[in-house]
């Protein structure tokens, strides 16, 4: 079984050799999965359906934003494509859900050398729907309830207000709205980071119930700038690398440079749909693969540094320098 070390640097040298170890179990469902569905959402569906659209007329005859987007939208075909999309967008995200929970079970079996299958790992979400979410309603209870009844209450003080009292209405109602900010503030960002594990230790301990969500959020206990650090380095390795390639594929998409005039962007890309060809197919496949690599590449890591805490807290001793000894005496070569 793989020991979680303590830098940084090494349980990222751990998890991309964790997951080239295991790439097909941890990495083609959700790949395929989301290559499949959403290059037939967006592609073939909107270069089926924008074939009728002019958009060299309607750029020909707009120079702003102000002037060519009501046009856009006004458009039957565009409202078509549209409401298609959303529809799709639907079915994507509820049917993501196995597989993105089937990937992080793959990613605890190659954790614990257990040989994976898709096909348990795809019935363990089926087995557990009701549970799973469960974990995502302490999660939502916990991070967004509070911030929501505030604007809910908010939203209805602004409109069941009469305004007879101009000045005090605008008080209360700049009170509250910053009141609101700073909630979001402060349970987006610092309540969202306490729950960066509930997920994780729901399926890796198979309990869903709140005992167990309290536990993983006590695991952030003296830990939330460190979990802070790690999250934000490995996004911003991520970020450049993804960058990069969006970058140098853009080119190749769009014959033109990444950062160019916003409306030119939009011309072009609209117009590219409308001449998919096997070469933009094949861009986007590689497009896709890497987005795909580097996403569930961060389900590997964060896991890891799940473990890692978890082994902090619950081994011999909850000390770092000796867990450190442990690592140093290599228990296992990885």
């Amino acid at each position: 079984m793989l020991v979680p070390k303590a830098s940084v640097f090494e349980r990222i040298e751990q998890s991309i050799t964790l997951f080239k170890n295991n790439f097909a179990q941890i990495f083609l469902p959700l790949f395929v999965y989301k290559f499949l569905t959403l290059w037939f959402i967006f592609y073939a569906i909107s270069f089926f359906s924008l074939q009728k659209l002019d958009i060299e007329k309607i750029f020909n005859a707009s120079n702003s934003w102000g002037e060519w987007w009501p046009i856009l939208l006004f458009n039957n075909y565009l409202i078509y494509v549209l409401l298609i999309f959303f529809i799709f967008f639907i079915v994507y995200i509820i049917f993501v859900i196995p597989f993105f929970i089937a990937t992080i079970k793959a990613i605890k079996n190659s954790y614990f050398e257990v040989e994976n299958n898709l096909k348990d790992n795809i019935n363990y979400w089926f087995s557990r729907m009701f549970q799973l979410f469960k974990t995502y309603f302490y999660i939502f209870k916990y991070v967004f309830l509070i911030p929501a009844l505030v604007i809910i209450f908010w939203s209805t003080f602004l409109v069941l207000w009469e305004y007879q009292n101009i000045d005090f209405f605008l008080k209360i109602w700049t009170f509250t709205f910053f009141f609101w900010i700073i909630l979001t503030i402060t349970f987006y960002i610092y309540r969202w980071i306490e729950v960066t594990f509930s997920l994780y230790s729901a399926i890796d301990k198979d309990e869903f119930d709140k005992e167990n969500f309290e536990d993983s959020v006590s695991l952030t206990k003296n830990n939330w700038w460190r979990i802070v650090w790690n999250i934000l380095l490995i996004s911003i390795i991520i970020f450049l690398f993804l960058w990069l390639i969006s970058k140098i594929l853009w080119y190749f998409l769009t014959k033109q440079e990444f950062w160019t005039n916003s409306i030119e962007v939009v011309k072009n890309f609209l117009i590219y749909i409308q001449t998919f060809n096997i070469l933009d197919f094949t861009i986007n496949l590689i497009d896709i693969f890497f987005v795909a690599v580097f996403e569930i590449f961060m389900f590997v890591f964060i896991y890891i540094f799940y473990k890692r805490i978890e082994l902090e807290k619950n081994g011999d001793t909850s000390s770092k320098e000796k867990l450190d000894i442990v690592d140093k005496k290599e228990v296992r070569e990885f």
